[in-house]
């Protein structure tokens, strides 16, 4: 299946960005890429496939990617990556995640709002990657996180 959104990966799991043109979808993966160590999956266009339990996303184009006011730049990407947090870029996020799921293919992920212009949003995205997308959401809302 193919969708309009973006996919960036730390450590082979991977967060697909979804909104509208101008949300800043390719704006934070660059921020992602240069400040928090993420990996370009794909920019404007991603295929995602079912393989038992998991989703894995691929480049439509491999290594491009957008920098509004610059142009298309070729850049270093990884071929695929398990698709673990679907994150709907929206401007009114809430303080705290909502317990929101999604179904990909049938298979259910957890997903977030997030204001992709925020500084902080690459450190959010990487943060919630790495535990709501790893163990869903908790019903306390605490997580834990571990510097890696």
């Amino acid at each position: 299946m193919r969708l309009a959104a973006n996919c960036v990966a730390w450590r082979g799991q991977a967060a697909l960005l979804r909104g509208p043109s101008g949300s800043g979808k390719s704006d934070l993966c660059w921020r992602a890429i240069l400040h928090s160590g993420a990996d370009l999956v794909a920019d404007d266009g991603v295929t995602i496939e079912r393989h038992g339990d998991k989703i894995i996303a691929q480049p439509l184009l491999p290594g491009l990617i957008e920098l509004r006011g610059v142009g298309v730049i070729q850049i270093d990407h990884v071929a695929s990556a398990e698709v673990r947090l679907i994150v709907d870029l929206q401007v009114d996020m809430p303080r705290m995640a909502e317990p929101l799921y999604d179904q990909l293919l049938g298979v259910k992920l957890p997903r977030m709002q997030l204001d992709a212009l925020q500084a902080m949003a690459p450190y959010r995205l990487q943060i919630a990657l790495q535990t709501i997308g790893r163990d869903g959401f908790m019903a306390d809302g605490v997580y834990t996180w571990q510097r890696r």
